[in-house]
């Protein structure tokens, strides 16, 4: 103990402050690394976490100032450096994590459900999940223009690496000239599948009912920059009611590629062909 000498005080309270953001640090990456994975692809086959555990287990000596002055600063500038380089780990861990995210600009349980299985290799949040509550106002003309204001709001709101998706949809007949079109939900005045069924059924009285499902997707990148994918489904409206009612047109859409109306479907055989499975793909493509 006689050759020991107490370190000076200000490198002391340098190397508690530079063990706190240690642990700070050590932190995020234990957080980040059960996700990922991705530590030895960044930087070898060093293993951080022994190293930070060494640093822990000399706490004591650092807090009793035991150390030599000179040790002190070395061990100072040595975890200065490992903070450098940790730090650039995280950097690039959260970037990738950021990646493999997807904001879904939507709370819509079966779209969110629909997302999700389509995409098992990202992780999908929806406006919940990132606390947005505001009502985004649909004020487009086409489904493009939907989708990219509600994607953009989302991209604006965030200021993340995060990708944001938004998606228009809905049912077009040719003989109204696309409508129920971007009205879809509320073709009846109000959000009530039943009543819109019941108005399209008689709006398209003596006329053509060939129709489809449209579903447009906007792609939000970080940069500011968009990409636009379009899925359609082709089939026929018919008077009668088939299968489960309780969504939209889907009971008295016959599928031209089921044979049967998408209440009818099971939710594979929808995915399969929808709208929304055959934009999707498109996406996935580019993703």
């Amino acid at each position: 103990m006689k050759n020991r000498v107490i370190a000076n005080e200000k490198y002391l309270d340098e190397l508690l402050e530079l063990n706190k953001e240690i642990e700070n640090i050590s932190k995020k990456i234990k957080e980040l690394k059960p996700k990922l994975g991705k530590l030895n692809e960044y930087y070898g086959s060093k293993d951080w976490f022994k190293d930070i555990e060494e640093y822990d287990s000399k706490k004591a000596n650092y807090k009793a100032g035991v150390l030599s002055e000179d040790a002190v600063w070395n061990l100072n500038e040595n975890l200065k450096d490992n903070i450098n380089e940790l730090k650039e780990i995280i950097n690039k861990l959260e970037k990738e994590n950021n990646m493999k995210t997807i904001v879904l600009a939507s709370n819509n349980k079966h779209k969110i459900k629909e997302f999700k299985k389509m995409l098992p290799e990202y992780n999908v949040l929806s406006l919940n999940d990132i606390n947005y509550t505001k009502e985004i106002e649909e004020t487009g003309k086409t489904f493009e223009e939907n989708s990219l204001l509600k994607a953009k709001t989302i991209h604006d709101y965030l200021k993340n690496d995060y990708i944001v998706i938004a998606d228009d949809s809905g049912l077009c007949c040719e003989a109204l000239d696309g409508a129920p079109g971007i009205y879809s939900a509320r073709y009846a005045g109000d959000h009530n599948d039943q009543a819109n069924r019941d108005k399209l059924r008689k709006d398209l009285k003596d006329k053509d009912h060939t129709a489809y499902f449209n579903c447009t997707i906007v792609v939000y990148y970080p940069d500011d920059t968009h990409k636009v994918f379009v899925g359609k489904t082709y089939g026929t409206i018919i008077e009668e009611e088939r299968g489960d009612t309780s969504f939209g047109y889907d009971c008295i859409f016959l599928s031209k590629d089921l044979n049967k109306t998408f209440g009818e479907a099971t939710e594979e055989e929808k995915n399969s062909v929808s709208h929304r499975g055959r934009a999707i793909n498109e996406m996935i493509k580019e993703l």
